[in-house]
């Protein structure tokens, strides 16, 4: 089983997280594991190829189709409410339409079985083994496995899995068409967790979060044994996870 790993961020999460939490990955991660870091532009270009080691990928640079959603529609984004706001939550679709097509396009023995994506504000905390992330991978017809929120009005988007051997593909081309075609404004909220649990929908899929209630999931799942997300600004800044009650206090 083949698994890659995806993330980005934007260049200001750099000090603030984002340095800790790939740093995280890079020492904890299996060596089977091809992570792959997505990057706006070169301006951290240097640091982060220093950082990662020889089987670690790194894309530089958004496509047409990315900067082209930027450029036509960032200036349509809500000035508060994050469920409107379609610019700031679509780098992570474009991201992984951009590395699943490169993926797609090696030999069949060489392509991931499974891409994970992986939100640069959560840190593993330890080691974690090819065992545990494939226990978290979607299985037969499923296409997905994810984290849902019985307390929310959207899932957790931080961590999802894709099956490329089941449809998980479909899902990425279907949210990365929405953008495209300015079809994510048709919505009721237009950001990525919302697009997700709209796209999911019709196919099969694994929900790790199934039945634990409030918003920070991830924490009572099984990647709370390895990892901890810095859900919400205040985390970021304190570089720990924040509780339910911090979360919905905020």
């Amino acid at each position: 089983m083949r698994l890659w790993l995806v993330t980005t961020f934007p260049n200001a999460a750099w000090d603030v997280y984002a340095q800790v939490c790939l740093q995280s990955l890079v020492d904890y991660l299996p060596d089977t594991v091809k992570l792959c870091v997505g990057l706006d532009d070169a301006q951290l270009e240097n640091p982060v190829r220093a950082l990662l080691s020889p089987q670690h990928e790194l894309w530089v640079g958004r496509n047409g189709d990315h900067q082209g959603f930027i450029a036509q529609f960032q200036n349509r984004d809500h000035a508060s409410e994050y469920r409107l706001q379609a610019a700031r939550f679509c780098h992570k679709i474009f991201v992984l339409k951009k590395i699943m097509d490169k993926a797609a396009a090696l030999p069949e023995d060489t392509r991931p079985t499974y891409i994970i994506w992986w939100d640069a504000d959560a840190r593993l905390t330890r080691a974690v083994t090819q065992i545990e992330l494939e226990a978290l991978m979607p299985t037969g017809q499923e296409a997905v496995s994810y984290l849902g929120r019985k307390d929310w009005d959207h899932s957790e988007c931080g961590f999802m899995g894709f099956n490329m051997a089941h449809e998980g593909k479909e899902i990425i081309d279907w949210m990365h068409m929405y953008y495209v075609q300015g079809l994510v404004f048709s919505l009721p909220q237009w950001h990525d967790s919302y697009l997700f649990d709209v796209a999911r929908k019709t196919h099969r899929g694994k929900n790790l979060s199934e039945g634990v209630p409030g918003n920070n999931v991830w924490a009572a799942t099984a990647l709370g044994v390895f990892s901890e997300h810095w859900k919400g600004q205040a985390a970021k800044q304190q570089r720990r996870s924040s509780t339910d009650a911090e979360l919905f206090k905020a």
